[in-house]
């Protein structure tokens, strides 16, 4: 999620700005100073509902700790964020992780996906609740998609496509996944909504929506 201005002040991340603006009861994790925090994969939650406590990143590349480090293969960075967020009501924790593998190359989302799986391990041998969710570039069941199920977590189980070019097709099986410890139930089927908004197609994917119970 990244709109910069060019010329000017480039650190000012538009899209950003402009949904926080348009939905004052949701704030952003996820974000910081771009020099310290690559801050173009936020995680909104509703402010009243849940309360920040910590916050992080990784790359997926040789050395992950190293901000804006390139991929395995030397091609564009890309990354995990993630938030812990607390309900206020309940005081229950959990963990959402954000990620966006490389589309282009199959070596790159395996190493991507296999970093992943070794950074949750942790998180879920301390029993934390935990979300996964992105663009897995990677079909239901596909074998990239596997190595965050051999984890233990359980995937919503998607049929429709989440990609759609630009133009509102649905030519692919879907990509984006959310995954989720067994601390959750999923209360409803998975929605994939194939629609415009405001006339307009939602970037180059389809939101996708799905209830847990916690």
């Amino acid at each position: 999620m990244e709109t910069f201005r060019w010329p000017g002040d480039g650190d000012e991340n538009l899209t950003l700005n402009r949904l926080l603006d348009q939905h004052p009861k949701y704030s952003a994790g996820a974000v910081d100073d771009l020099e310290e925090f690559p801050s173009t994969q936020p995680i909104f939650y509703l402010a009243d509902r849940f309360t920040l406590l910590d916050q992080g990143w990784f790359f997926f590349s040789e050395t992950p700790d190293v901000i804006y480090s390139r991929t395995c293969n030397g091609s564009f960075p890309a990354f995990a964020s993630w938030i812990e967020l607390e309900a206020t009501n309940t005081g229950t924790v959990f963990k959402v992780l954000n990620l966006h593998t490389d589309f282009a190359s199959y070596g790159n989302r395996h190493q991507s996906l296999e970093l992943v799986a070794s950074r949750i391990t942790p998180w879920l041998e301390a029993s934390e609740a935990t979300i996964i969710t992105g663009d897995y570039n990677a079909w239901q069941g596909s074998r990239l998609q596997q190595i965050i199920a051999d984890t233990g977590l359980s995937f919503a189980p998607l049929t429709a496509s989440t990609y759609h070019f630009d133009h509102g097709l649905r030519v692919l099986h879907a990509i984006d996944h959310v995954a989720y410890s067994s601390a959750f139930i999923l209360t409803n089927q998975p929605v994939v909504l194939q629609q415009k908004f405001l006339d307009e197609w939602p970037t180059d994917h389809y939101p996708v929506v799905i209830d847990l119970a916690y």
